[in-house]
Parts: structure tokens; sequence; C-alpha cells
């Protein structure tokens, strides 16, 4: 089965976007998780570092669960094994910080 079928939060629409996407809302924070076929991920919305590092870890256990067929090397057997096995964050930093703020009033655009 796939990781859409097996997680209600996840959606892949390939023709839309070529990553399964997952959508959490945590109380009043919400993140996002983009998961490409070249096996890296990227998690938007978060607040911090530690918020980051919160929620890939939050990810990896939702998707540690998941059933997957693998094929012994040796034997040429499949059989199946937790996912959660072969998931790791190599690599993990924070790329970006994006600023929001109010300015405290209206901004005409088009006579800017």
């Amino acid at each position: 089965a796939t990781i859409a079928s097996k997680l209600p939060i996840v959606q892949y629409t390939p023709r839309a976007f070529s990553s399964v996407i997952a959508r959490f809302k945590d109380g009043e924070e919400s993140f996002t998780m983009l998961l490409f076929s070249s096996g890296k991920c990227v998690i938007v919305k978060c607040h911090s570092p530690m918020h980051s590092l919160y929620t890939s870890q939050r990810m990896r256990l939702l998707l540690s669960d998941i059933d997957i067929l693998v094929k012994d090397p040796e034997t040429q057997e499949i059989r199946t094994e937790k996912l959660g096995k072969y998931i790791g964050f190599h690599d993990w930093r924070v790329q970006n910080i994006v600023l929001s703020a109010d300015l405290g009033f209206q901004v005409k655009l088009e006579e800017l």
C-alpha cells in the first residue's frame, strides 16, 4: 500500500506536484512536509530550529509503522518490514528563515 493510503493527512497528486504532501495541525500551529522520490524531504512553517527538529521526528514516527516490501539480495525472497527501520534524517539543517511582520499600515503596491 502507499503512504498516502496509510495516512489520512497525506496527499499525492503527481500531476500537480511531484511530492507526497503531509499537512499537520498541532494545536494552534501547523506545518507541512514535502517528501520527494529522491528521499529528500522539506518541512515548512517551522518557527525555530528546535521546532523543525520536533516536526521531523514526529514525521519519522508517523512513517515508521508503514509496511513496505523488501527483497533480500541473497535469497531474492520478498518480505514485509516496517519503514521505520530505514528512516534516518541525514544532513539535517535549517536552510532558510522567513520573517513575517505587520508594518502597521496599508501599502499601495501599484504606487510603490
